[in-house]
């Protein structure tokens, strides 16, 4: 076992952990907007913005995979 080189690799992991944290946090809070939005137009009583995720929605449920 190299210690040093495992030193090395964990410093350079540690280093891009900012980074991977930023786009887990921004991904699940777009994510989360989305999601919110699909919401909001499925249980909405105006017709046109509940008919594109029923439709969505429908096509995925008669699909055979």
């Amino acid at each position: 076992m190299d210690i040093a080189f495992m030193f090395e690799t964990m410093k350079t992991l540690l280093a891009a952990l900012p980074m991977t944290l930023a786009l887990f946090s921004l991904s699940v809070f777009f994510g989360g907007i989305l999601a919110l939005l699909i919401v909001w137009m499925r249980v909405s009583a105006m017709p046109p913005p509940a008919t594109l995720p029923r439709a969505t929605f429908s096509s995925f449920a008669a699909r055979r995979f």
